[in-house]
């Protein structure tokens, strides 16, 4: 090993090492200001936020591993259920105790007026069918309930919206305001959204600036029923 090859393995290693010490700083920075462990759970909690009741439900809907509800543990929520249209973490979700619900939000086995919160983090876009979709969500949400959806803003990210291919239904925030009113749901929050800056906006701060994570390519929707 000449001593280039040396400096560089030893330069990254630092760098490495500094990224450990800001990750640490970052996550006792978000403890404080927010009492949550760790990032993730700032998306729940600010969720949990909008919504000052007790003993909820909380429905995932295309939930992945889980992420979203697993990395907040509330005394709010009474409730977690995991929803996706495959199995991939079916078995991963149960050991960690969760009900995992392999269906689809177009139709689902849930009883009506069973759920407070549905959370769709980039999962209208991907689904053929408002019609049944909207409908769905309105018969399973409580009354009072709201539904918190994400979704690319195309006139933001423009053609590369298609870039997936598993995306069908493009959206801007009026025409998603305008297909929930249709449905006679409520907009409570309508705006862009940068999940990584709501992320670093919450490390450095107690008090949130809106206006520096609403200038994202995403569209962050609120209603209620």
């Amino acid at each position: 090993m000449n001593n280039q090859q040396g400096n560089y393995l030893k330069s990254g290693h630092l760098r490495n090492k500094n990224l450990s010490k800001l990750e640490k700083i970052g996550k006792k920075l978000i403890s404080i200001n927010t009492g949550v462990n760790n990032s993730q759970g700032l998306f729940l909690k600010f969720i949990l936020d909008q919504y000052h009741k007790k003993d909820i439900s909380v429905l995932d809907v295309g939930t992945g591993d889980g992420w979203c509800l697993f990395s907040y543990n509330s005394p709010q929520i009474k409730k977690k259920l995991f929803m996706d249209i495959d199995s991939n973490f079916k078995e991963y979700i149960k050991t960690k105790g969760g009900t995992f619900l392999q269906e689809n939000i177009q139709k689902t086995t849930l009883q009506n007026n069973s759920v407070d919160i549905i959370i769709m983090n980039h999962v209208l876009e991907h689904i053929p069918d408002m019609n049944s979709t909207l409908n769905e969500l309105k018969r399973i949400l409580k009354k009072g309930g709201i539904a918190v959806i994400r979704v690319p803003d195309i006139q933001k990210v423009k053609f590369q919206f298609f870039d997936d291919y598993t995306h069908i239904k493009p959206f801007t925030k009026k025409s998603i305001q305008q297909l929930f009113r249709a449905y006679d749901f409520k907009i409570l929050r309508c705006e862009n959204f940068n999940y990584e800056k709501f992320m670093i906006n919450h490390i450095f701060t107690k008090k949130p600036l809106t206006c520096f994570y609403t200038r994202g390519k995403e569209i962050f929707l609120i209603v209620k029923k």
